[in-house]
């Protein structure tokens, strides 16, 4: 019979030969100090039999922004057994305990890496996240003019304050995105130190763009670019492309709301959308209370949510969407008229829903989601448009 229970530190040796295990890596002095950087912002659950470690759960706490506003989201990682352990149930337990421990904490959202879709779509995740790679051969990489300003090439250590601010502002009304702390900047800093910099400086020296990205034989890969202004965005491809004759191959990851291959002057490179984390709404109540609804927009909505692992979702929700407010309430025994006006999904389609990865009618067209046309224009018309975007990982 197992235990369940927090992991604390003196057991956090255990967790790194579990994961170095359960993911096939060596344990070098790199990954040790990155794994235990980690930890010491995260909570981590295990299954013990006796003293020993069995199965593991890592939640760790971060902001998203989402429309404006901003949630506490679980991210989780590590999710790992010794196969002799596995079939057991410990890790679905060690689920449902992540569960209750992030709505306990205020994290409304949940975001993690599946090895399976159709494994944690029973813990009520679903795919919200896809990402575009772009592979350039060196004749296909974009073709842009430009002088003005100054390109520099920069340590992590010197560039991190202007990355910061950048990135923060690209993303500050995006959808999904995390809101990245001091701490995770710099745990990128400690885990991606092979990666190189690139800031774009403006005549007046204000920096408006950033790549981040690295060699590795002859490939050059993107793993980050952003740009304020066109400008920036010729320079720092000015930049990529000066690189042409070192490499023979550019691989550019970006979100799927930001396809540039049609500025291209020939577009027929190769793409490909690689779907990526998955998401759930961890506590549906305080989530949309703190949603941010289009402007302008009022209305009533009855929203039935099913959900297996999180029965304090499960039930009639009355959502109701002012100009000053949003009030959200629990239905115990909803009359005739309100059931009438019912939209029906489980918690993956409702997250899918409201973080916009797919629109209303078209989860409706294929049965993800029940209720009267009236009624799902309704809830359609509350909502702001936008394409789920994510850079990071964990």
């Amino acid at each position: 019979m197992s235990d369940y229970q927090v992991v604390t530190a003196k057991d956090r040796d255990q967790m790194m030969e579990l994961a170095a295990y359960a993911f096939n890596q060596e344990v070098t002095e790199k990954r040790r100090a990155v794994f235990e950087r980690l930890c010491e912002e995260s909570i981590s659950l295990g299954a013990f039999q006796g003293d020993v470690l069995t199965s593991q759960v890592m939640v760790t706490p971060f902001n998203v922004h989402l429309h404006g506003s901003v949630y506490q989201m679980g991210g989780i990682g590590y999710v790992a057994s010794y196969p002799e352990y596995r079939g057991g149930g410990d890790v679905a337990k060690l689920m449902r305990l992540s569960l209750e421990k992030m709505r306990a904490a205020g994290m409304s959202l949940s975001y993690l890496a599946p090895f399976s879709y159709g494994f944690y779509r029973k813990y009520g995740f679903e795919q919200v996240f896809d990402r575009l790679k772009l592979t350039f051969e060196v004749n296909e990489l974009p073709f842009t003019k430009g002088t003005e300003g100054t390109l520099k090439r920069l340590q992590w250590g010197d560039a991190l304050e202007t990355l910061k601010a950048l990135y923060e502002e690209k993303n500050k009304t995006a959808v999904g995105p995390l809101k990245r702390s001091d701490w995770w900047w710099n745990y990128l800093m400690l885990k991606h130190s092979q990666r190189k910099i690139g800031i774009y400086y403006n005549e007046e020296g204000t920096a408006t763009g950033y790549v981040i990205y690295e060699g590795t034989g002859m490939t050059f890969t993107i793993h980050e670019l952003i740009y304020l202004t066109k400008t920036a965005y010729d320079r720092l491809w000015q930049f990529i492309s000066s690189h042409s004759a070192s490499f023979n191959e550019f691989v550019y990851f970006t979100g799927t709301d930001n396809n540039e291959a049609y500025l291209l002057s020939n577009p027929r490179i190769k793409q490909e959308i690689v779907p990526f984390m998955m998401a759930r709404i961890v506590d549906i109540e305080p989530f949309l209370k703190n949603y941010d609804f289009k402007k302008g927009q009022t209305g009533t909505c009855y929203l039935k949510v099913k959900d297996e692992s999180a029965s304090w979702n499960e039930g009639v929700w009355k959502l109701q969407v002012s100009e000053n407010q949003t009030i959200v309430s629990m239905l115990e025994n909803p009359s005739k008229t309100e059931l009438e006006s019912v939209l029906t999904a489980d918690i993956q389609t409702w997250t899918q829903i409201f973080m916009n990865y797919q629109p209303i009618h078209h989860l409706a067209f294929y049965e993800r989601i029940s209720g009267n046309t009236t009624e799902l224009e309704q809830l359609a018309n509350l909502l702001k448009t936008g394409t789920p975007v994510l850079a990071d990982y964990f």
